[in-house]
């Protein structure tokens, strides 16, 4: 005969697994109806993320390595670094560049963008959207592997963005003019 704890313990594994059940029946569902939310990252934002917060100003180079990955970030001087809420920003476009199959995602205004990620369109939304626009397109964005096994640095970057997703961004202020 099991005592209580045993027992007890069985209804919570129990129960665990008939939610987890539920939520990949659930998954499963919506992907056969085609009703799924889904998103697609970059394989260097993945592997090596950028940083969380904000870096001291005056930086102007971020690097992160992660085994043989690494990711490193070269930034215009008066925007810096990419952080933060500005790796959704990357997340979506690169969303809609996989949906909708192109290299280019364009947007009429700031606001179009604000609306289409479910954000209020007030002035503080909208400044930390332009702001984000500059650090993420005014990076130069490398990732590249380290092969360690021969002791001899080999590395192979590509440029991932503003490759992995172009955007034309135009607003009442003129944010950006130019397809980068």
């Amino acid at each position: 005969m099991k005592s209580t704890g045993e027992v007890i313990q069985q209804l919570q594994i129990t129960e665990l697994l008939d939610e987890r059940a539920s939520q990949v029946f659930e998954v499963r569902n919506r992907r056969r109806i085609v009703d799924q939310d889904v998103a697609f990252g970059a394989r260097p934002f993945i592997l090596c993320g950028l940083p969380i917060r904000r870096l001291p100003n005056g930086t102007l180079t971020y690097r992160r390595q992660n085994g043989r990955f690494c990711l490193e970030v070269a930034v215009h001087p008066d925007w810096g670094v990419p952080f933060g809420q500005d790796r959704l920003l990357i997340l979506f476009l690169a969303t809609q560049a996989v949906r909708y199959q192109t290299r280019e995602v364009r947007f009429r205004s700031g606001a179009e963008l604000l609306v289409e990620c479910g954000m209020p369109t007030t002035g503080a939304h909208y400044s930390r959207l332009v702001d984000a626009f500059r650090r993420v397109f005014g990076s130069t964005i490398f990732f590249g592997t380290t092969d360690e096994r021969n002791r001899a640095e080999v590395s192979h970057c590509s440029r991932t963005l503003p490759v992995l997703c172009t955007a034309c961004f135009r607003s009442a202020d003129s944010l950006m003019t130019n397809h980068f």
